[in-house]
Formats: structure tokens, C-alpha cells, sequence
């Protein structure tokens, strides 16, 4: 057996432990177990991650996704986070489309391995795409947008006909998904807009996607454009501008081996939480399943193996070169290995 193979082994008999600790007694999935916030985006990976370890957390979460919603005055529009009774963390509710687009695709796995269940999950798949769609006006969100990383200062301002393009990535995936499981004309089309969107994003000049698109577009680079890709779906691994735009990602985001979330990152969780981001290591898994996609079999082995070199049995939200720990365990960071893992056929009675 190759180290990589037992090493896995390890931290996959780790994370099943770390993810029966991350569920509460209501259903909802936090962060880590000592944590009561829920991040409704992480915890979707987190379910289509789960059944790898025997365990199937999607009913018990998606019964808390719609009570949290159902409580809320939004019509179905998540928030960038939860605590674990589901009350958001940010008052007025701060409206994050892309937890909502990965959602959609989490369901859409969850049908997948329960097609009986189609019909059930139907009016929490309404809910979700109406989050979205009410507030889609074609140019863009007629709402105040917060995106994935929850940095209070990037939003996507209507005025400003601000757009971030991994969350219309997660939008348009979970759209087209739910479209095709409830034959839904309406919600395809908006997909394509957003698709549309997407396209423009591509700066020619810089060989990447926009973080952010609008009246100023914002042409930092972003290691969630690999989003794009997978699991969402918009452009195949091999397509020119993907390549592209991952090379620009090892180029500027890249740091020993490791990935970092995006260019000027000073993020960190711990003290005043401004003195510097880390490594993530589920960037890393996430860079790793890319190159199974694209073919590349020693790359992606070699983004896999750099995260397993430095951890035992608990996987951090960010490493650091100094003092500084990370949130550990981290169920996000637990569930990229997951499904890196078996994009590289390394889980048991995997050949």
C-alpha cells in the first residue's frame, strides 16, 4: 500500500469522527465541532462528501436549511452564515447567492443517490431557486451581494452592477440542475444569463476570469475560479480559458506548494484576524481534483500529497508557517480531501 493510500486511510477514519461531531441535535452542520456557526455553502460540501464515510447528513441539513429559511423574512435568500439555531450572523441578513447555488448541487447529489426523493426535496428546490431568481434582473442582483469568503468589505453593490463570478457560477449550476430534475424552462433560461455573464468575465489580457464584475471589475486573482470548472460545470478542465486561468492561480496564489484563497489576503481567524491569510488546505484538495479532471494525474497527487506531508488527523481551515494554528479541525477543509480522494481512487475499494 503507498503512503499517500495509508496516510488517506488515516484521515478518512478522522473525518467521519469530525463529521458526526460537526452535526447538532437540530441538523445543522457547523464548521468545526467546537464551533456553532453553520456556513450553509461548506456545509452543502460537506453532505455531498459524507456518504464517502458510510454517512448520509443531507435529510436531517436540508430539513434545517428550510426551517432556518421558513424563519426568515427573505423568501428563501441565504446568508454568508448561520449560528447553529439559524439565526444569521449579520444584521440585516447579508444575501450571499453562491450558498444558495451550492445547495442546489448538494440536492442535486442528494436526488442522485435517492432519485425516490424527488418530489420531496422539491419545495426546499423551490425555495432556494427563488432566493435567487427574485433578485436576478437579468444585468445582474437587484440586492446587495456578500460573496463566499464573507469579507465584510467586498460586496457586490447594485448601483455598481457588481457581479461575483463564482457566485454566478454556483447560481447557474444549481439553476440548470434544478431545471432539469423539475423541467423548468424559466429556470434554465436565467442560468444562461448568468452563463452569459460568466463569458464576459474573461479578461484577455490578464488570462483570467473577474473575481467581480460590474462598473470596476475587481481583476484579483481568486482560487475559488477553479468553481468554474468543478463542481459547477460552466467550463471543461481542458477548455483554453480555464487552463488559462489556473496557471494564473499557480502563478500568484501558489506558496511552497500550498494555495492561498486570493491576492491580498489578510485573513487569518485568530487575534485581530488581519495578519495575513494562510494556506487552505481545501483549496489544495480543490486544486487536486482539477487536474484529475484535466488529466494531470501527477499534479494532481502532488497538491494532495503537499496537505497530507503536514497534517496527522485533523485537517486545519488555514496553515501558517508561524505560531499561528488555524481552526481544527475543519469540516470544509475535511470534505475537499473526501472528494479529492476519491477523484484520485485512493478511498477504500477504490482500484
Amino acid at each position: 500500500m503507498s503512503s499517500m493510500k495509508q496516510q488517506s486511510e488515516q484521515l478518512i477514519h478522522a473525518t467521519e469522527r469530525i463529521f458526526r461531531e460537526c452535526v447538532q441535535t437540530n441538523g445543522a452542520i457547523t464548521i468545526s465541532p467546537d464551533s456553532k456557526l453553520v456556513i450553509p455553502h461548506h456545509a452543502a460540501f460537506v453532505t455531498v462528501a459524507a456518504p464517502f464515510v458510510g454517512l448520509e447528513l443531507a435529510p436531517e441539513f436540508f430539513a434545517w436549511v428550510k426551517k432556518t429559511l421558513e424563519n426568515e423574512e427573505n423568501n428563501g435568500a441565504l446568508s454568508n452564515a448561520y449560528d447553529w439555531e439559524g439565526k444569521a450572523t449579520h444584521s440585516p441578513a447579508r444575501f450571499a447567492p453562491e450558498q444558495n447555488g451550492a445547495m442546489l448541487w448538494s440536492i442535486d447529489a442528494y436526488i442522485e443517490r435517492h432519485p425516490e426523493e424527488l418530489a420531496h426535496m422539491k419545495e426546499l428546490v423551490s425555495l432556494l431557486v427563488q432566493g435567487i431568481t427574485q433578485h436576478w434582473k437579468k444585468n445582474g442582483f437587484s440586492r446587495t451581494t456578500n460573496e463566499v469568503w464573507g469579507e465584510h468589505h467586498h460586496i457586490g453593490a447594485p448601483e455598481m452592477n457588481q457581479r461575483f463570478t463564482y457566485a454566478l457560477a454556483a447560481c447557474a449550476h444549481g439553476l440548470e440542475r434544478a431545471a432539469a430534475r423539475y423541467k423548468q424552462r424559466r429556470w434554465k433560461a436565467i442560468a444562461g444569463q448568468m452563463r452569459e455573464h460568466i463569458n464576459n468575465a474573461w479578461d484577455e489580457n490578464k488570462k483570467t476570469f473577474h473575481r467581480a464584475l460590474g462598473k470596476h471589475n475587481d481583476t484579483s486573482i481568486d482560487s475559488l475560479t477553479l468553481g468554474l470548472c468543478w463542481p459547477y460545470h460552466i467550463y471543461e478542465a481542458k477548455e483554453k480559458r480555464m487552463q488559462a486561468a489556473v496557471e494564473r492561480i499557480e502563478e500568484v496564489l501558489i506558496d511552497g506548494g500550498g494555495v492561498h484563497r486570493f491576492q491580498y489576503d489578510y485573513h487569518d481567524s485568530e487575534g485581530d484576524a488581519e495578519d495575513g491569510g494562510g494556506i487552505w488546505p481545501a483549496l489544495n484538495f480543490w486544486m487536486s481534483i482539477y487536474f484529475v479532471e484535466q488529466g494531470d494525474e501527477a499534479k494532481a497527487r502532488a497538491y494532495f500529497q503537499w496537505v497530507l506531508e503536514r497534517v496527522h488527523e485533523e485537517l486545519p481551515e488555514q496553515m501558517f508557517k508561524d505560531f499561528r494554528i488555524g481552526i481544527t479541525p475543519f469540516a470544509w477543509s475535511h470534505a475537499l480531501f473526501l472528494l479529492a480522494a476519491h477523484s484520485l481512487k485512493l478511498l477504500p475499494n477504490e482500484a
